[in-house]
């Protein structure tokens, strides 16, 4: 069995990608992601071509993507007719061109939106892992193993995820994943000084829980991998929802301190506070191995990320800004790194920083579900997160300058 070079042959030769896709919508991940290496995008101002050629689509769901619940008018077989790449009826014919075997270099997978079942646990259950396999699968059949990229979280379910990883270590096959928002704008305090210890961390945002809860714990995993000895694993997470939640900003479980200051970072107006106090909540409690506690507070209302984190020797707050469609230039930065990994090889980040954040999401979810049916508090302990990493984020392309204009409000 071979893994593929993607820089063998012609050196100028762009690597070659096959989009494996649940629905393409405007305005989906689909269409942000795979739009702008189908057709370019601004970064900085500038007008940039992607360094890598989609060859090849499998798109799950079309016409309707959400079955007339939601109705979504489907864009992606018309945009694949207009740069002309053909659309196959499965991940194994995309990969292989319509023939057996692996004839590009680097698989996209984007297992995001679409009408698929959620769970007792309000987990919708995308099946990124399942077209994972598939695009795994074809490459065991064929001995040649390319980079994958998966969009967001690894999977629902934190076996999943562990099963993902260790079949792509065991077929040496590069696997990234993750979300534009630990990329996007910064302003404020742009980061955690690599190496200094930190006590406690506060995310703000919006949700619902499961959908942008994965964005908001890895925003705050990209600030609090940066403490003293790296990451250290997580034993232990509550999720809290509706009143439950709203009593822990009040009862002392939450930095009262920090939440006001991450909260502060985003310059809300009379009327946003009102919005707030009135819309709906989750809050997440991560207790990790050595001791830091970090919270997430997602109001439905808020449309704005902060963050706010301290230690023994300082304490920091960051606004960080994503901007609404049609632009959503931060996903430029997100492209950046995936052409940067299918050109390389290597990820921007650790596959262990999403699976961290995967294994606690689906915690928080299952916790949220107890503590409400209960009508207490029920932490979910993780023996299974008892593992670390630390991250030289050197490589990753981060936006940087003035943020864009936020005009979420």
């Amino acid at each position: 069995m071979t893994t593929a070079d993607p820089h063998a042959g012609q050196a100028a030769a762009k690597p070659r990608v096959a989009v494996i896709l649940t629905t393409y919508f405007r305005g989906s991940h689909s269409d942000v992601v795979v739009g702008r290496l189908l057709d370019g995008y601004l970064l900085e101002g500038e007008n940039r071509q992607p360094d890598v050629e989609v060859v090849s689509a499998y798109l799950e769901l079309l016409g309707d993507p959400y079955g007339g619940d939601d109705p979504r008018d489907d864009i992606g077989v018309e945009m694949f007719e207009q740069f002309g790449i053909p659309m196959f009826d499965s991940v194994a014919e995309a990969i292989g061109l319509g023939e057996p075997g692996v004839a590009v270099d680097a698989v996209l997978v984007i297992g995001e939106h679409g009408g698929y079942e959620e769970n007792m646990y309000d987990q919708r259950l995308y099946p990124r892992k399942r077209l994972v396999d598939a695009a795994i699968s074809t490459m065991w059949g064929a001995g040649t193993f390319v980079p994958v990229f998966t969009d967001k979280q690894l999977a629902w379910r934190t076996r999943d995820a562990f099963r993902m990883v260790e079949d792509c270590r065991r077929f040496g096959v590069p696997l990234m994943a993750g979300s534009s928002i630990p990329l996007a704008w910064r302003s404020g305090d742009q980061t955690w000084p690599a190496g200094e210890p930190m006590d406690a961390a506060v995310v703000v945002g919006f949700g619902g829980a499961d959908i942008y809860g994965t964005h908001l714990l890895e925003l705050c995993q990209s600030f609090t991998e940066r403490r003293a000895g790296g990451e250290t694993g997580v034993e232990q997470v509550l999720g809290l929802t509706g009143d439950q939640a709203r009593a822990a900003l009040t009862d002392g479980r939450i930095d009262r301190e920090l939440y006001e200051r991450a909260l502060a970072t985003v310059d809300l107006e009379p009327e946003g506070q009102a919005r707030i106090a009135e819309s709906g909540i989750d809050v997440f409690e991560v207790i990790h191995r050595d001791g830091l506690r970090s919270w997430i507070v997602i109001h439905e209302g808020l449309y704005r990320f902060g963050v706010a984190a301290r230690g023994p020797n300082l304490s920091t707050a960051t606004r960080v800004w994503a901007q609404r469609g049609p632009e959503f230039g931060h996903f430029s930065y997100l492209v950046r790194n995936i052409e940067q990994f299918f050109s390389t090889g290597k990820p921007g980040w650790p596959t262990e920083r999403v699976l961290l954040v995967t294994g606690v999401l689906d915690a928080a979810m299952r916790s949220r579900h107890a503590s409400r049916g209960q009508g207490v508090p029920v932490p979910v302990v993780t023996p299974e997160l008892d593992f670390g990493y630390q991250h030289d984020d050197s490589a990753v392309i981060h936006a940087h300058g003035l943020p864009v204009i936020d005009d979420s409000e």
